[in-house]
């Protein structure tokens, strides 16, 4: 008689109920967690991310000053007019303009009530031309006198105020027959204005010249002019000196 010998069921079903897949977890290791903490979104406290903003924040906000820098911009005074030396300053003669300057602090005027009543120009200022501070003064400051010159010959047709000019004198000989050699007696003068009588420069138009001469220089031109001597203007070339 044979014997049948059955397996106890809580074994075989322990058996298969346990049985493992290739690579599969072991207990108590979640598949996720395998590779978990390698790879992690980093936050807003994370200390690289915070450096970076940081960064950024402080290139913009220098981009930004720097932009404003350069486009600043102060009011600055100008001349509204030629202003020939000797003339007396008045609101009419100014404007205002804004411009940006650098490395000029009190170089130029910033505001025409820092020009006092009575001011005189000391040094020439064309026209839309800032003020320099230097060319303001009082009448006691002229160290040049404009003196008034005859035109015997006509001036090239570009001299204009503010050109540089030597006198020379021909002095009429004791016979009254002719002139004697011409002689210097101005150097480097500036020409202040011209004012044409007719509209043109030249010999017999009645044009005359305004020099400024410097003080030790005005008894020899006062001279010249007494003696009904000839005075020629003669101009630098280019206006340099």
């Amino acid at each position: 008689m044979s014997t049948r010998v059955r397996a106890p069921e809580g074994r075989d079903r322990v058996a298969h109920g346990t049985g493992r897949r290739s690579g599969a977890s072991g207990p108590g290791r979640p598949a996720e967690a395998a590779g978990g903490g390698r790879f992690r979104r980093p936050g807003w406290k994370e200390p690289r991310l915070l450096i970076g903003v940081g960064l950024v924040v402080a290139s913009v906000a220098g981009t930004t000053a720097t932009m404003a820098w350069a486009t600043a911009t102060e009011p600055y005074v100008v001349a509204a007019r030629d202003l020939d030396v000797g003339t007396r300053i008045s609101a009419e003669d100014l404007r205002t303009v804004d411009v940006r300057l650098e490395g000029t602090e009190g170089t130029y005027v910033r505001d025409a009530a820092e020009v006092g009543e009575g001011d005189v120009i000391v040094e020439r200022v064309p026209s839309g031309r800032l003020l320099p501070a230097g060319a303001v003064g009082s009448a006691e400051d002229l160290d040049r006198r404009p003196m008034g010159i005859p035109l015997e010959t006509a001036l090239p047709a570009e001299t204009s105020a503010g050109d540089v000019v030597d006198l020379w004198v021909s002095r009429r000989e004791n016979t009254g027959r002719g002139w004697s050699e011409p002689v210097q007696v101005l150097s480097g003068a500036e020409l202040a204005s011209v004012e044409r009588a007719t509209g043109t420069l030249g010999a017999g138009t009645g044009a005359t010249a305004q020099v400024l001469v410097e003080e030790q220089d005005v008894s020899a031109v006062v001279d010249a002019l007494a003696s009904e001597s000839r005075i020629t203007v003669v101009p630098h070339m280019g206006g340099g000196g």
